[in-house]
């Protein structure tokens, strides 16, 4: 009996043991926000309307010291037009350590994003919503895709190994190939990309984001109805009064889940550009999206803006 008692401890502890090594190691980063006002206009793009100073090919992300810009230390972010809607657009290239990334268009609202080798030459490749930014987190590559049509949509794709993608050792022959495959052809290709989040709410725009350890920020918008209002117009056959928009931020997660931080942002102009994409940028705890600088430092996002 004592035997067996000691056992029933031993499992017991090795048990909280493994609870407790799984609860680290699931452990999300909780962010708090915190609302600034710049303080000072120092290298405002009056003209633009904007804290960016667009080149075409580079955004010079502006900087924030003791609640004011800083206009001798803008930062250099990977920055790049991006149009799909037609193959023979420039396809934008990144890189990193291991791979060099292409983003070339594949049909309208998709693109392939394909991964070379650079000690093999074997390129990887997968199909995915437009990309507007790719970014390597910690262990894996976080793709952020939207599309508009009728609306928006946004997607975000994880890929941790994309030597686990589909492969082929010629880049032409990939391409090629990719453009004859059948839709469940590519729709195999595009399902061994891990999809983290899939936000199809038409109504919707995505007007920003920022990564932040394993995780990603989005900041949306989307229309929102009084109900006590139109419930008032109905009873007396009025016309349903129009929607007022709604922002909000969210924290998507590795493993899928999604913490709303924030439900109350006050309208900002965020300047959100759709034709563009980001692929693996330099500075990853700022970006600014027109009169809106978002910086991120030990788990606080400072949101700061000009009003």
């Amino acid at each position: 009996m004592k035997l067996l008692f000691c056992v029933y401890l031993s499992i017991l502890f090795l048990g909280l043991i493994s609870c407790q090594n799984t609860e680290n190691k699931l452990k999300k980063p909780k962010i708090t926000i915190q609302h600034r006002k710049i303080e000072s206009f120092k290298g405002y793009n009056e003209k633009e309307f904007c804290f960016e100073l667009v080149t075409r090919d580079r955004i010079y992300f502006a900087q924030i010291k003791d609640n004011k810009l800083v206009d001798t230390a803008k930062t250099e972010n990977y920055f790049q037009i991006y149009f799909t809607f037609n193959s023979n657009d420039k396809p934008l290239k990144g890189e990193d350590e291991n791979y060099k990334i292409r983003v070339i268009p594949y049909d309208y609202g998709t693109s392939l994003v394909i991964f070379e080798d650079k000690k093999t030459g074997i390129f990887y490749y997968t199909i995915m919503d437009n990309p507007q930014a790719i970014y390597y987190l910690e262990d894996s590559y976080w793709i952020i895709g939207m599309d508009c049509h009728m609306g928006c949509y946004s997607s975000i794709m994880r890929i941790e190994n994309p030597k686990m993608l589909t492969s082929n050792d010629n880049f032409d022959s990939l391409v090629s190939q990719a453009y004859r495959n059948s839709h469940e052809e590519m729709m195999k290709i595009y399902e061994k990309a891990e999809e983290v989040f899939f936000y199809d709410n038409l109504s919707h725009h995505l007007l920003g984001f920022i990564p932040y350890k394993n995780s990603m920020i989005l900041f949306l918008t989307a229309p929102k109805e009084d109900k006590k209002l139109n419930e008032y117009r109905r009873e007396y056959n009025l016309m349903p009064a129009p929607s007022r928009t709604e922002y909000f931020t969210i924290q998507v997660h590795q493993d899928k889940s999604i913490d709303t931080l924030e439900t109350s942002l006050e309208p900002m102009m965020f300047g959100m550009p759709y034709d563009a994409c980001t692929i693996l940028p330099k500075n990853q705890n700022s970006i600014s999206f027109c009169q809106t600088i978002f910086e991120i430092e030990n788990d606080t996002l400072f949101v700061y803006s000009l009003r």
